[in-house]
């Protein structure tokens, strides 16, 4: 795996950026994701991808860039930020794109809690999902 990460912060404004490109030994033998896409059929962006690539592409790669406003920067413990994040995956030939727009809430500098909703379009299908991730981070 081969990565590039930036980050930039500004006052209350913060940006992010992720460039990764990486390989997966018998990336075909990897389970689907199972969540539903909302039609009731049980299908998901990632079943059309799997299935319909029985040879799956060993190569992998993506990137994102994130956009905050920082609504507590005049606190040195807490964060409060509301955030946008533009995600791209090439997979399998396949372009999927991730959009993402949440909040970030960090009561001391070790540890964020992260609420998003998170729509994922994919090229060369109709099956697209809408997701609320909610996510915690710390570190130690």
């Amino acid at each position: 795996i081969v990565e590039a990460h930036l980050q930039y912060d500004s006052g209350a404004f913060r940006t992010r950026a992720l460039m990764v490109k990486g390989t997966v030994d018998n990336a075909a033998n990897l389970d689907g994701h199972t969540a539903d896409n909302g039609d009731d059929n049980g299908v998901s962006v990632w079943d059309d991808i799997i299935d319909n690539n029985p040879n799956a592409d060993d190569d992998v790669s993506g990137m994102y860039v994130e956009f905050g406003y920082d609504l507590m920067s005049h606190s040195e413990d807490e964060s409060l930020t509301p955030f946008f994040r533009h995600e791209t995956y090439e997979h399998n030939g396949t372009d999927l794109g991730v959009n993402v727009l949440g909040v970030s809430y960090m009561p001391n500098p070790n540890i964020a809690y992260k609420l998003g909703l998170q729509s994922i379009n994919a090229d060369d299908t109709e099956n697209n999902e809408d997701n609320i991730e909610f996510t915690v981070g710390w570190r130690f």
